[in-house]
């Protein structure tokens, strides 16, 4: 089975799976890890819009009870899942996939 994922749009990675079915499991694994980071990722950022709503009303309160040291809560980044796509990477080839990665420009 190979699996077609585009990148920054500049470039391609193939997943190559082992032949014979070898590692089936294995990747099954890799794929389950990858979900449960990104549902970390994205439960995490939850937690922080839900901080950031509180703190935001806190904060609109208090500057219309006139205070002057109210402090405007940061807003939230989005969640970093790239390392979620790195561990899968690692964990794909650790099962005896090959992953190629192409530059579509480069033909150009």
């Amino acid at each position: 089975m190979v699996a077609l994922l585009a990148g920054c749009a500049t470039s391609k990675k193939e997943y190559i799976e082992p032949e014979g079915g070898y590692g089936d499991d294995c990747i099954s694994a890799c794929n389950v890890v990858r979900t449960e980071c990104r549902a970390r990722g994205q439960d995490y950022h939850r937690q922080c819009r839900e901080q950031y709503d509180y703190q935001m009303r806190q904060f609109n309160f208090c500057r219309q009870q006139g205070g002057r040291f109210c402090v405007k809560p940061e807003r939230c980044r989005p969640p970093e899942l790239k390392i979620c796509s790195d561990q899968y990477d690692g964990c794909f080839l650790s099962c005896g996939g090959r992953i190629e990665v192409t530059d579509p420009e480069a033909g150009r």
